[in-house]
């Protein structure tokens, strides 16, 4: 497992940079529940950064060459860290061992077949569907997730089988750094413009990350996706898979909303089949196709996998049913990009039919902002939220361009003109009094955004759902 240090020293200590993030913490959990001693440094406190303490993980807030421990034998730095920052520097000054967040995976996952879950929308679901069917049918796989999964009491499932199932980052193509046995891909779309020059060179990152897979292994892949068939259409391989209306592999049939459940008709390899979910969204019933075709790749039978995708019941902040204010039920949910938000509302409008909805988005990092600014307009402006308040944009440390000029209220000035009730928030706390104020009038109110935008959606609860 960490093979650069069999013929030196034995690793030891740990030290993660960014580790509030929650990618990279899964270093910091992983090393520390093998009974390392682990460190970390950020920038802010979050609600990784408590759970990190709480595992034993000593975070000092702030970047220091102090914060590098002594006898630390490795660094582990997140793609936000740049060569420069003083614990790298420190590091390096010192001959500490230095992995990228994905390259320290990779390490991890040595001697294991590494399944992969990547595209733009619906990885940390479709991980976490995967992990426990792989659970379920008792092959104890390893499980790195982007979320809190809470059956497992954190973003990480630790076992002795032979699967590694993570999350794959396209972000500064991250994925690269793995060896995947089996890639699932759920679709992929224009983001990430920081690291990536348009979507042309997003799709080139996911050809090069399928042609890392070996003769023998298998790919999982939306047939219905327009980017993602021009990646697969490049690629040779035995074992593929494809999945949703046109998936010959997985074919949707179709599906429906029933009390509160989605009924879910299927081809799975010529056969008919049928399962329910208990989340919302068009997007969760491919994210399963994606798990059921991974999970057909392994040779786990349909029952195993339908009775655990009908008992799977979401994870932290993916359409997440927090509780209630006043009569009001508040959801917290990740949504970043214009597809998932419209997915998400198309959702919730299903599962909630006729009740009256509050949308409360606080858009992630200002080069996305900008790039897909029409695309949220539209979006937005298509009535699936009654009223919508835009919180001020989450500037990602280490990944801004202060030349770009945006902000919400441009949002809100835009999406205004096609919806009455659109309102700007500058900050966490004017969003949280505009709410309160709005709240009697609405029945749902889903807090969306890749940001801090959460910590609201919790303060705001008065009886939390059972």
């Amino acid at each position: 497992m960490f093979e650069f240090f069999k013929k030196s020293k034995k690793l030891t200590r740990v030290h993660v940079v960014g580790v509030g993030g929650i990618g990279v913490s899964r270093i910091a959990f992983y090393y520390r529940a093998l009974g390392l001693q682990v460190t970390g440094s950020d920038l802010y406190e979050s609600e990784i950064t408590t759970r990190l303490r709480d595992a034993g993980v000593q975070v000092t807030i702030g970047h220091s060459e102090k914060n590098v421990p002594e006898k630390c034998n490795l660094l582990v730095f997140s793609v936000a860290i740049a060569p420069d920052n003083p614990e790298r520097v420190t590091a390096t000054k010192r001959k500490i061992k230095q992995l990228s967040h994905f390259q320290a995976i990779q390490q991890i996952a040595q001697g294991k077949k590494i399944i992969a879950v990547c595209g733009t929308n619906g990885k940390s679901t479709t991980t976490a569907m995967l992990g426990f069917i792989f659970e379920r049918a008792g092959l104890d796989p390893t499980v790195f997730v982007g979320s809190l999964v809470s059956q497992w009491q954190g973003n990480i499932r630790i076992g002795k089988g032979p699967y590694f199932i993570v999350e794959a980052d396209e972000l500064d193509r991250q994925f690269l750094s793995l060896k995947p046995f089996g890639i699932v891909i759920t679709n992929i779309e224009l983001d990430h413009l920081d690291s990536f020059r348009d979507l042309r060179d997003i799709r080139d990152a996911y050809s090069s990350f399928v042609g890392l897979l070996p003769k023998d292994g298998f790919l999982v892949f939306n047939h219905d996706d327009t980017v993602t068939m021009e990646v697969v259409n490049l690629i040779k391989l035995e074992n593929m898979s494809g999945f949703g209306r046109q998936g010959r592999s997985i074919h949707l049939l179709h599906s429906s909303v029933l009390a509160s459940k989605q009924h879910i008709a299927t081809k799975v390899h010529g056969v008919e089949q049928e399962f329910t979910l208990s989340i919302a969204g068009s997007h969760n019933v491919y994210n399963a196709l994606a798990a059921i075709g991974a999970a057909s790749s392994a040779q786990i039978p349909f029952k195993l996998i339908q009775e655990t995708l009908e008992e799977f019941k979401g994870i932290w902040r993916r359409f997440e049913i927090l509780g209630f204010m006043g009569k009001a039920l508040i959801i917290s949910d990740y949504g970043h990009h214009p597809s998932a938000v419209r997915t998400t509302l198309e959702g919730a409008r299903e599962f909630f039919p006729g009740k009256k909805i509050l949308l409360v988005f606080q858009p992630h990092q200002l080069q996305r902002t900008r790039a897909l600014f029409d695309d949220f307009v539209s979006v937005l402006s298509e009535e699936a939220a009654d009223g919508i308040i835009l919180v001020e944009i989450f500037q990602v440390a280490g990944r801004e361009n202060s030349a770009v000029s945006v902000s919400s209220r441009d949002l809100a000035l835009a999406v205004s003109r096609n919806l009455p009730e659109v309102y700007y928030a500058p900050t966490l706390g004017a969003a949280e009094a505009k709410i309160r104020s709005l709240a009697p009038a609405y029945d749902l109110i889903i807090v969306m955004g890749a940001g801090d935008v959460y910590t609201v959606a919790e303060r705001l609860v008065e009886k939390k759902h059972e």
